[in-house]
């Protein structure tokens, strides 16, 4: 089966490591191979939202080293730690446990 390359943005998400999109097809392949044989299921168009869950749902190792390598990769840029997203996330808490108070 001959692949034509997909046009449009650069896939960066992780998850398309575990997959191959045909543009012709329209259809996004998984690629993970079990016991050397291969998922090879097709999803519907190039969703990474798709993709995760199949992974998540058939392939559930993979997707916990996924879920890890993301959030590492995440962590040098993480939002939570500026002073403004800081500040935003105490106001939050305060007006919550003001509320359960009143309750």
């Amino acid at each position: 089966m001959m692949f034509k390359p997909s046009s449009g943005r650069k896939k960066e998400s992780p998850v398309w490591s575990h997959f191959e999109y045909d543009g012709s097809l329209d259809k996004s392949r998984c690629l993970i191979t079990i016991a050397e044989k291969p998922c090879g299921q097709f999803l519907l168009g190039k969703n990474t939202t798709n993709l995760r869950n199949h992974l998540k749902s058939k392939h559930k190792e993979v997707f916990a080293a996924l879920v890890i390598a993301e959030s590492q990769a995440k962590r040098p840029q993480d939002v939570t730690t500026t002073p403004t997203v800081q500040a935003k996330l105490k106001v939050c808490l305060t007006q919550a446990q003001k509320s359960a108070v009143i309750r």
